[in-house]
């Protein structure tokens, strides 16, 4: 079936492809939605990309945009943001998150 009462699909945790966009936009209704999304237990989602029945794309599959309430960086190991395209930890800040975690001292 086409999954008729589908409305949301969220996806996350891998790399999406175009394949599975496709294999999505073939198996549910045109007003069904497809969510790519980044999350960590911590934060829940940080970043995410709808996509729609007629939605092209092409891998690698975009994780979207960062959700407004939060700020996303990446860091070295002493806590310095770094450029853009350099390896680090990815932090994330928003109005609704702690500093940091219960017991944990730096």
């Amino acid at each position: 079936g086409h999954f008729d009462s589908l409305r949301l699909l969220s996806v996350g945790g891998e790399p999406l492809k175009a394949a599975d966009v496709q294999a999505f936009q073939t198996k549910v209704h045109p007003g069904c939605w497809l969510q790519n999304a980044m999350a960590a237990t911590e934060t829940r989602t940080y970043a995410q990309c709808f996509i729609s029945h007629n939605t092209l794309v092409s891998d690698p599959v975009p994780v979207g945009s960062r959700v407004l309430d939060r700020k996303i960086r990446v860091e070295n190991e002493l806590g310095v943001e770094l450029p853009d395209g350099e390896l680090g930890a990815i932090t994330v800040d928003g109005f609704w998150l702690a500093n940091g975690y219960v017991n944990h001292h730096q």
